[in-house]
């Protein structure tokens, strides 16, 4: 609910904006002091909350001390209205206000229909607490007095009154614009090394899966020269059954060569692992 209140409260400050801009034969007349004084006050019980503990009630007999003085005075009479009810009451106040001062151009009642329309949608839903916004500091209290036209300066009432106060909404404006990006930056920082440490997860994962693999072909290819050799000794030996003879004399010289007496030995070794039939060898010894 709060955001929604927010939303249109910022939509009234911006209306109040483009009115403000008008001058010549397409400005519009001043509400009265009483009713620029009651927004003043709603407005500062808004964006900053209770006048107490904000600055002290002014002093001073001049007229402009005087004017500074009515100021304070509403804005203590909000006294207690949470933020959120004193957005709510200044909308409702403000789209009362313009309807009897700000239809006497097309713009201007284009506007308002704007801004009843959002206030339509949300001012039966119940209010929830609004969270404090930034404070500014009470030194930067503008405290001129009232003059110039409703709708001809750059705000309703001038020098910061209760319609415009639009420098300190600005202000508070890009405090939070600061406030959201410096939070961006800092969520971006917090994904990219979210991000970077994924990536170096998957990266090892994937280097610990090609080592696996790696291992499991090189021992395939091991156990397919092992047998690739075996096929190999094996059609030797077929070879040497069908038209060789190996025979060895007494005293273990070689008749045949030494390529004969390594395959009689490499026979013998695949006898033990019972890989052939030792005794299907015939092999004669003189």
């Amino acid at each position: 609910m709060s955001d929604s209140i927010d939303r249109v409260f910022v939509k009234a400050i911006s209306t109040i904006r483009a009115l403000s801009t008008r001058t010549g034969a397409g400005s519009l007349p001043r509400p009265p002091v009483e009713a620029r004084i009651m927004l003043y006050g709603l407005y500062k019980q808004a964006t900053e909350g209770n006048v107490e503990g904000v600055m002290d009630r002014p002093l001073g007999s001049r007229p402009e001390d005087e004017n500074a003085k009515r100021k304070w005075d509403a804005w203590k009479s909000e006294e207690g209205l949470s933020k959120t009810e004193a957005k709510r009451r200044y909308i409702s106040y403000l789209i009362e206000t313009m309807k009897t001062y700000a239809t006497g151009s097309n713009d201007a009642r284009e506007l308002l229909s704007e801004l009843e329309y959002l206030w339509d949608q949300i001012k039966d839903i119940d209010p929830t607490p609004t969270p404090p916004m930034t404070p500014r500091v009470a030194s930067h209290y503008n405290t001129s007095q009232y003059n110039g036209s409703m709708y001809g300066s750059t705000a309703y009432i001038s020098g910061g009154g209760g319609y415009d106060d639009l420098q300190s909404e600005l202000r508070d404006v890009a405090i939070m614009k600061r406030e959201v990006a410096m939070a961006l930056r800092k969520v971006s920082l917090e994904l990219e090394k979210v991000k970077k440490g994924k990536e170096s997860k998957e990266w090892e994962g994937f280097k610990r899966m090609v080592r696996f693999l790696c291992n499991i072909i090189g021992g395939v290819l091991k156990r397919l020269l092992v047998d690739l050799m075996v096929v190999l000794m094996i059609l030797k030996f077929i070879k040497f059954k069908q038209g060789l003879d190996l025979n060895l004399n007494s005293d273990g010289e070689v008749v045949h060569g030494l390529v004969n007496k390594s395959l009689l030995w490499i026979f013998k070794l695949l006898d033990k692992c019972n890989l052939i039939g030792w005794k299907k060898i015939h092999i004669d010894v003189l």
